[in-house]
C-alpha cells in the first residue's frame, strides 16, 4: 500500500511541475519546493506518482466544488452549461501544469515499469542530459524537520517497527519497499543533531555501524552496504544503510541511492525477509 501524501507537500510539487514540468519535477526538486529533502521524502514511502495521485485527487474535488453551483443553479439549461463551462476552464486554466502532467504520466512512467528482459528498466534517459544552472542562494537556510525536537516524526514513533535497539540507538526500515534489497536507518533515541553527540553515544557509533553493516550483508547477495549520511531533511540523527545489489555495476557509488528511488519496489514478501535475515543478525 502506497504512504499517505501530507497535504503540506503538496503545494510545493505543484510549484516544482510548474517551474520544470512533470517529467523534470524529480523527487529532489519537489522536496526543495516543498522545504523538506528527498530522503526524508523517501523514508516516509512518498514517491512521486503518489505524489500525483493526491494532486489528482485535489483536482477532482476542485472540478467537483466548481460544477456544484452551475448543477444547483437555476436557469434555463443553456446556461447552467455555460455556467459549467466557465467553471471548468477556470480550473483547468488554475492548473495547467497538473492538468499536463496527468496526460502525459503514462508516457512518462518508464522508470516504474517491471524491468524488461536484461535490463533494470526499459530506458534510463530519451535524449541528452544537461545539467540546470543552480539556483541562487536563499537569504537564510531552510529549516529541517523536527527542528528542536518539535513535531519530531522520529521522536513521535519510538520504536515503533525497530528491527533493533536499546537504550540509545534503533535500526528502522522504510515504511515500505524501495528499489534495492534493503534499506534501514541507525538512529539515536534522543532527539541530538550529529555534532550534539554525546561523548558516551560518539563511542558507540562507529562499533554499531559495523554491526549494521554487517547485518545488512548477511542478507546475501550484496556487493557492497553503503552508509551515507545527509541530514538536510530531519534534524534527529540517523543514517542510512543501503544494500548495493552484488554484480551490477550501474549501481555502484552514490547512484545506488539514485536508483533506490527509480528502480521498481521489491516484491513485499522478499523485503518483509530481508529485513527479518536483518533483525536476525542485530540480535545475535
Amino acid at each position: 500500500m502506497a504512504a499517505a501524501v501530507d497535504p503540506s507537500i503538496l503545494p510545493g510539487a505543484r510549484r516544482a511541475i510548474e517551474r520544470h514540468g512533470w517529467q523534470d519535477a524529480t523527487l529532489e526538486r519537489i522536496a526543495a519546493e516543498a522545504g523538506t529533502s528527498r530522503m526524508t521524502l523517501h523514508r516516509r514511502g512518498v514517491t512521486r506518482e503518489g505524489i500525483l495521485a493526491a494532486l489528482a485527487a485535489s483536482l477532482e474535488r476542485q472540478y467537483r466544488d466548481a460544477l456544484w453551483p452551475a448543477l444547483t443553479a437555476p436557469g434555463t439549461g443553456r446556461a447552467r452549461l455555460e455556467q459549467a463551462l466557465t467553471a471548468l476552464c477556470g480550473v483547468v486554466e488554475e492548473n495547467l501544469a497538473l492538468v499536463a502532467a496527468l496526460g502525459d504520466r503514462p508516457r512518462d512512467a518508464i522508470f516504474h515499469e517491471a524491468p524488461a528482459e536484461g535490463g533494470l528498466t526499459r530506458s534510463s534517459f530519451t535524449g541528452p542530459v544537461e545539467p540546470r544552472e543552480l539556483a541562487p542562494p536563499e537569504d537564510v537556510e531552510r529549516a529541517r524537520a523536527g527542528a528542536g525536537g518539535k513535531d519530531c516524526r522520529r521522536c513521535t514513533a519510538g520504536i515503533e517497527n525497530a528491527l533493533w535497539f536499546d537504550d540509545n540507538w534503533a535500526v528502522t526500515p522504510l515504511r515500505e519497499p524501495s528499489g534495492l534489497p534493503c534499506v534501514v536507518l541507525l538512529e539515536t533515541r534522543a532527539h541530538v543533531d550529529f555534532h550534539e553527540l554525546p561523548d558516551e553515544l560518539a563511542r558507540e557509533l562507529g562499533p554499531l555501524m559495523l554491526r549494521v553493516q554487517r547485518a545488512v550483508a548477511s542478507i546475501g547477495e550484496i556487493g557492497n552496504v553503503h552508509v551515507c549520511r545527509w541530514g538536510d531533511g530531519s534534524e534527529h540523527f540517523h543514517m542510512w544503510f543501503m544494500a548495493r545489489p552484488a554484480r551490477i555495476p550501474q549501481l555502484a557509488g552514490s547512484f545506488a541511492a539514485i536508483w533506490d528511488d527509480i528502480l521498481p519496489p521489491l516484491p513485499e514478501a522478499v523485503w518483509r525477509a530481508n529485513l527479518d535475515l536483518v533483525r536476525a543478525e542485530l540480535g545475535s
